[in-house]
């Protein structure tokens, strides 16, 4: 076939907000409310269909409508033929839309980081994530570097975001970049 390795660097994963929901403490009030509304649990972006937008259609390739399963991946890999596999997030791209003093960005991406470790990154088979930093509160993003940053199933650390204020440049968010350096974790 081809001597080159393929990556896909940008792999959306469809996860289960109930799923996820197993990995968070027990005491935690929204544990409850993931496994039973999880749909409500985000703004919504406005958008009528989220599957319609800024997506090349292509025969070969289907589209899920739903979530996605860790025994989707090598499927999906094998399909566009990459030897290797980033997967992110795609419920925690609502982030950018939470703001104030809400624990939620937290309360996910100390779950989200766990599942992927449980769950779903495989380096020997080529499976990696991102760690999604929650930026709103840089303590606890540092915090979750510090616990996860070293995880070899980590390729890197994201703040996915839509303008966060103050922005990203402003020296709040400092102590995430050196977190980040001291892990040597790339930052998307």
């Amino acid at each position: 076939m081809t001597n080159h390795y393929i990556v896909d660097s940008d792999a959306h994963y469809l996860e289960s907000l109930p799923e996820l929901a197993e990995y968070i403490p027990d005491n935690n009030p929204f544990k409850q409310r993931f496994k039973r509304s999880p749909g409500k649990m985000f703004p919504s972006s406005g958008y009528p269909d989220h599957y319609m937008y800024g997506r090349i259609q292509r025969d070969e390739v289907g589209y899920l409508k739903g979530q996605m399963v860790p025994e989707d991946i090598p499927t999906a890999m094998e399909i566009v033929g990459a030897d290797a596999i980033v997967v992110i997030t795609q419920k925690m791209l609502a982030f950018a839309r939470l703001g104030g003093d809400d624990e939620r960005p937290e309360l996910i991406s100390n779950a989200y980081a766990d599942y992927m470790l449980d769950r779903v990154v495989d380096p020997k088979e080529g499976i990696y994530a991102l760690l999604v930093l929650p930026y709103q509160d840089p303590e606890r993003a540092v915090e979750l570097i510090d616990r996860c940053g070293n995880e070899k199933g980590f390729a890197g650390a994201c703040m996915i975001c839509g303008g966060p204020e103050p922005p990203f440049g402003n020296r709040k968010y400092d102590g995430i970049y050196e977190a980040c350096q001291d892990a040597k974790l790339p930052l998307v």
